[in-house]
Parts: C-alpha cells; sequence; structure tokens
C-alpha cells in the first residue's frame, strides 16, 4: 500500500450474499475473514502476508542452511523502547524484538516486561510471533494500581496469583498459553503490543525480553546429522517425513458436521405440513452439500488432510494411513490437492473441495466433510458452508474457521429466541459446538439461567448441536473449542444466518464496520451486569447514543452509506452482530438474509485476504456479480494522520497486476478513502475469492 495506508490499522470488510431468492451462505466467512487476515493484533507494523518480493523475509524462517546440533535457550533483549503509552483511548505502544537465527521453538517465556502506567486496569499486552500467532498476556490485571514487572511463562505461578500492584518481578502464567508458538521457526520478528484502552491514564513500555528454547531442524540430502540425533538424511525419520521443511503453523477443523447441518436446517424449517404450508414445498433432505475452501497467499504452501473417518494421525507430517493427504509438496504420490494437478500450491491458489454427503454414511464412507482437520506451513483463509437437497442455497450459510490457536474455553451467545420476536429472524437459535482434544469436557447453559443443564464430553474434532438457545446462554469447556452460531425464521422460505462466535475472552469495546444500507441492523449484547452507552461515529460525524441495557440487547438500522465506528462510552465490553435484510416486518426479511459477527479492534489488520466469495449462486452458471466487498478504512487510535488512506486491491491474490505498492506487491485496483468512507469492490471475473485488499 502506498501513503497514508502505512498507518492503516483496519481493513473492514464484508461480502454480500447470493443473487436470488435468498442468499446465506457466505456472508459471515467472507466479512470474518477479511477483519482477521493476517495478525491478531491492531497497529502491528509488520504483516504475515507478503509480497513476493518479499517472501524471502518469512521463508528465511525454515531450515536453509546448517543449524546448531543441540537445542538452545537464548535470551533476547528490546532495543527499541522505551515506547510512549499516550493518554487518549485506546492508545497503542509497540515494540519489535527480531531474531536473526533459531530453529524450532519448545519454550518460549517473556522475562523483564517492564511498564510505567497509572491504573494498571486499562492494560491488554499481546505477544505475536514472526507467524502471526498471538497469545494475550495479561489483560486488565488489578485496578487503579500503578505499573507492571514480571515474567510469563507457563509453568509459573497461576494467573490468578498475580499480585496488585503486579511487580514483584515473578514468573506467571499468561492469560493465554505460551505454547501457542510451539512448533513454530523461532527467526523473524516478533512484536510486543500494550493496549490502553481507557483515557487520561498514560505510561511507557520501559522493556521486555524474550526466554526461548529451540531445537534444530534436520536438513535433508546434505549429509550432516543435523539435529544431532545419530541420524543422516534418509536414516533419520524426520528428514523422511515430507514436512521437515515445512513446520506446521496452523491446524483446523471442518466445523459443522452434515448430518448436525441437516438437523439444524429441518428446525428452522420443520417442512410443509409442521408449517401449515400449502402448495408446492421443497423440504430438507439428503444430501447436505458440503463446501470447504482453503485459499493460499505464501507460494510453497503444504497442507496435510486428514480425514476423522478413521481416526487422526499421531503425526499427519509422516502419515500411517492411505487417507491422509500432503498438498503442495511436488509429489503427486502422497496427494494431490484438488484443482491443482501440479501439487504445487502458489499464492493466489483456492483449494475447493465440494462434496455431496449422505448423512447416514459420514462414518463409513471417507468424504472431505465436517470432522476432517487439517494442518498448514503457511496462513491461509477457510470457508465452511452447506445446504441441503431441496431448497438449496435458498436455505444455506457459510462460516469463518478460525485455527485452533484462536479457540478458547468461554463462550457467550449474543442473541436468542427471547430477543425482537417480533422480527422473528432468532425464532429459532441453535450453536454447534467442536473440540480439538480428546475428553474435552463441554457445560452448557442454554436458557442462560445461570446454571449449567447440560454436560458432554467430546473427543478430537467431535462436535455437539445444541437447540433453543436464550440470549446470553453461555458453553464453559475443559479445553479449547470452537463454536459456531445458527438463527432462522422457522416456517419461513426460506431464512437462516450463521455466525462464527468470538471467545467472551476477545471481545472488545471499539468496533467497526463497512456494511451500510437501508437493509441492515446491527444488533449489540451487554454481557454486564449495569447498562451501557454506545457511541456511534460515521464518516460525517456523531449519531445519537445507543443504551443497551444490563445483560440486554438493543438494535439499529445502519447508516447509509458510510463504514461505521462503535464504542462503549466507558470502556465496557460488548459484542455486536450485523443482520442484512432485517429492518422490515417478518415476513419480508428472507430475500437476501445473511449476518456475520464484528471483531473488536484489537483483531483488526492492514492486509486482508478474502476466502471464498463467489459473485453468484455457486449452484448456477455465472450471470452476474452481486457479492462484492465492502470496505472501509481508519487510522489508528489516538493517531496524528489526516488525509487520505489508499486501498489497493490484488483481485486473485497472486502478486500480479500493472501496478506496484509501498511494499512491493503488485495490485490490479485503487481506492482513495477519507477515513470511515466505504467502497464496494468487485473483481471483473465475477468471483471474489482470494481477494487481496
Amino acid at each position: 500500500m502506498k501513503g497514508k495506508a502505512v498507518a492503516l490499522f483496519a481493513l473492514l470488510c464484508v461480502v454480500t450474499a447470493f443473487s436470488g431468492r435468498s442468499g446465506t451462505a457466505h456472508a459471515d466467512t467472507w466479512f470474518q475473514r477479511l477483519t482477521t487476515r493476517v495478525l491478531r493484533t491492531a497497529l502491528a507494523e509488520v504483516v504475515a502476508i507478503l509480497p513476493k518480493g518479499k517472501q524471502e523475509t518469512l521463508a528465511s524462517t525454515l531450515p536453509a542452511e546448517y543449524l546448531p546440533l543441540l537445542p538452545a535457550t537464548t535470551t533476547y533483549t528490546s532495543t527499541d523502547v522505551p515506547k510512549t503509552i499516550a493518554s487518549a483511548s485506546p492508545a497503542v505502544a509497540v515494540s519489535t524484538i527480531d531474531i536473526p537465527a533459531g530453529g524450532v521453538i519448545t519454550d518460549v517465556n517473556v522475562v523483564n516486561l517492564d511498564i510505567s502506567h497509572t491504573w494498571v486496569n486499562d492494560l491488554t499486552v499481546v505477544l505475536t510471533s514472526p507467524m502471526g500467532t498471538s497469545v494475550t498476556l495479561f489483560q486488565k490485571v488489578c485496578g487503579q494500581e500503578n505499573n507492571v514487572q514480571l515474567d510469563f511463562d507457563d509453568e509459573g505461578s497461576p494467573y490468578g496469583n498475580i499480585p496488585c500492584p503486579p511487580v514483584d518481578g515473578n514468573a506467571y502464567q499468561p492469560y493465554e498459553p505460551l505454547s501457542a508458538f510451539d512448533g513454530q521457526p523461532s527467526t523473524g520478528t516478533w512484536i510486543l503490543t500494550v493496549i490502553d484502552d481507557y483515557p487520561q491514564d498514560g505510561g511507557s513500555l520501559n522493556g521486555w525480553g524474550l526466554e526461548i528454547t529451540w531445537t534444530a531442524y534436520e536438513i535433508c540430502n546434505n549429509g550432516q546429522d543435523d539435529d544431532g540425533d545419530g541420524l543422516v538424511d534418509g536414516d533419520d525419520g524426520d528428514c523422511a517425513c515430507t514436512g521437515c521443511f515445512a513446520p506446521v503453523v496452523q491446524e483446523y477443523f471442518v466445523p459443522f458436521p452434515e448430518d448436525q447441518i441437516k438437523t439444524a436446517l429441518t428446525k428452522v424449517f420443520p417442512g410443509k405440513n409442521a408449517c401449515n404450508l400449502n402448495g408446492t414445498v421443497l423440504e430438507v433432505s439428503d444430501p447436505i452439500f458440503s463446501v470447504v475452501s482453503i485459499s493460499a497467499y505464501i507460494d510453497s504452501t503444504i497442507i496435510y488432510f486428514d480425514h476423522w473417518e478413521d481416526g487422526f494421525e499421531a503425526e499427519p507430517a509422516d502419515p500411517q494411513q492411505p487417507t491422509t493427504q500432503i498438498w503442495g509438496d511436488g509429489n503427486p504420490l502422497n496427494g494431490v490437492p484438488p484443482g491443482i494437478p501440479s501439487d504445487i500450491i502458489l499464492a493466489g491458489n483456492t483449494i475447493l473441495l465440494e462434496m455431496p454427503v449422505q448423512t447416514s454414511t459420514r462414518q463409513s464412507i471417507v468424504d472431505f466433510d465436517g470432522g476432517d482437520r487439517f494442518l498448514t506451513s503457511f496462513p491461509v483463509a477457510v470457508t465452511r458452508s452447506a445446504w441441503s437437497n431441496g431448497p438449496s442455497t435458498l436455505l444455506a450459510g457459510a462460516l469463518e474457521v478460525f485455527p485452533v490457536e484462536d479457540w478458547s474455553t468461554t463462550y457467550v451467545v449474543p442473541v436468542g429466541e427471547d430477543v425482537f420476536p417480533d422480527r422473528q429472524y432468532f425464532e429459532e437459535v441453535g450453536f454447534v459446538v467442536m473440540a480439538a482434544q480428546d475428553g474435552t469436557s463441554v457445560q452448557i447453559d442454554a436458557d442462560a439461567n445461570g446454571s449449567f443443564e447440560t454436560t458432554i464430553t467430546l473427543n478430537e474434532g467431535e462436535s455437539y448441536w445444541q437447540p433453543d438457545v436464550l440470549a446470553g446462554a453461555h458453553i464453559q469447556a475443559s479445553a479449547p473449542v470452537q463454536v459456531h452460531l445458527v438463527t432462522g425464521d422457522r416456517c419461513a422460505t426460506y431464512e437462516t444466518r450463521w455466525f462464527t462466535l468470538t471467545p467472551q475472552s476477545q471481545w472488545g469495546n471499539v468496533y467497526y464496520s463497512p456494511v451500510a444500507g437501508d437493509e441492515q441492523e446491527y444488533h449489540i449484547y451487554n454481557p454486564n451486569n449495569y447498562p451501557i452507552t454506545i457511541k456511534r461515529r460515521i464518516n460525517s460525524g456523531m449519531l445519537s447514543d445507543i443504551t443497551v441495557p444490563a445483560n440486554g440487547n438493543a438494535r439499529f438500522a445502519a447508516p447509509d452509506p458510510s463504514g461505521l465506528h462503535i464504542y462503549s462510552a466507558d470502556g465496557s465490553n460488548f459484542y455486536a452482530l450485523l443482520l442484512n435484510d432485517a429492518t422490515s416486518s417478518a415476513a419480508y426479511n428472507e430475500a437476501w438474509d445473511w449476518g456475520s459477527a464484528l471483531l473488536p479492534i484489537t483483531r483488526l489488520t492492514p492486509q486482508v485476504v478474502v476466502g471464498w466469495a463467489p459473485g453468484q449462486d455457486p449452484t448456477k452458471p455465472v450471470t452476474e456479480n452481486g457479492s462484492p466487498v465492502w470496505v472501509t478504512a481508519a487510522f489508528p487510535p489516538a493517531s496524528n494522520s489526516t488525509g487520505t488512506i489508499q486501498i489497493c486491491i490484488d483481485y486473485d491474490g497472486d502478486n500480479v497486476g500493472p501496478n506496484q505498492d509501498a511494499n512491493g506487491h503488485y495490485y490490479d485496483q485503487s481506492y482513495t478513502l477519507n477515513e470511515l468512507d466505504r467502497v464496494l469492490v468487485y473483481d471483473p471475473d465475477g468471483d471474489q475469492t482470494n481477494m487481496l485488499v
């Protein structure tokens, strides 16, 4: 990007639904994918989507030369401090540590974190690895006490034992485990972000360091014993695995198994007789048409695809089962990704796994379907979509799929069957929860009465469907899970919206959205035991405030035409959903029904890549493009920047185009926006999939 875009912190985008009678299949996915790629922390100046000319930076984190033989522990200290934490809200201080050489991480500790700041409860501190994985070290600890002087170690004292003030210099477990970095390369730029989300109090990030334990790689075919285990080249099991040059950086599970999708769709539309309808009505029936889209934006991405039907591999990079495939390594004998016969995955490639799945044969027939697991050597954008026979894409949904590193243990459902019953779009509400670890205990309070009435145990890749959900329902798990929400108007022909829920620990007090028009409606959920005031800002100024009752909901129509900036007046966290085709009476909200869950400011990024985004119903021949990418932009909080922001668009994410941005990436089109202006972007080929913004 050029000019002012270097200061850009939020590219907020959403793709509209299918053209045609009803299209709910992709909007939630597109919106969240665009607002989450690639870094998890706002204002970080390093991004994980690299232009082609810059990809050597990331590639150098993989073994390219001889590395030390034995495991090593090295301490690195920040050299760019102090960093000012402004008294404006929210303010952000960013410090980096560059590690020139290392290996595969086995342990990471944060040492000598030193922050001068009054009222430390204002602060959240996040560490981001060179591969884009983010871990929250602490979040709003203590109260009005001053300053921070701590270490963070997964083997330290429990997080809840952090003293107030937090200045004893001892090691404590972080808010999120540092083990999320294990297995990643240590080489590259590490980012520490300090976020102050309340005005008046300021301070300084004085210092911090990293203590990293790492081991060497085994480099194949160089005649040396690189990892010191006494074995050389092909005699070493590490080298024998195809992935020895490609450490895994992300793990995914395909959510929402097809039998549970059929149950959910039938709950929304139980059939002609149950709905007392006359004439010809399309009933929900087998098969369930499943779509899983994996979009790559870095050359030489490798994917290990592990089907659930025959059990998961202990080591997918060294598969023992014939159904497990390795894609992108140039070896067709161990698998070829559909649509890429060369078995080399390049930036701009999308792997589309489309499959009609019979719900009665899911176990006996190996399909690309819900419950499957795959791991990747570079970050990817993942979409999961589905619809049934009968209503087809008139009754469909799509989901943003988060990597396991973004899952958590506590979720709260922001809407339910008791919310705004006059509109009927929440007449049916349910969710599906999926585990990543065997023996995960999941407690569910579906009626939000404060008591967990359901407890289940899920193994790796297993999921549970929970219908009849009220606003404020809780999910509490013993290990990280992913949760997806389904809403619908019972017996409408047809109306459903799907949402990917963000863990409660990742909710925020500041959100942005680019979607505005006379058909959109925003829903705010207040999880606090007191009312909150929501401030609303558009490109022309402030709108009237919205009051949200304690543990309650509020809604308002989207402003048009402008992006939207919403935040709580007192800094309290809240959650926000967007509903399209939701402003009319109950009988008229079913033609263009889709929705999305907004992401807080801390998860917005300067570059984004679109997941699966066909311009119209994918079951029909392409005749139009009615599903644009919606984009708005804003300067970082507390920034003094003014003027315009340039948005650069690479239609296919392939680093090909007539123009070149300041980072050396080639692109096709650009737009110049004032802050909170919005633009709708269309790919001329009618398909926005893998668009890089």
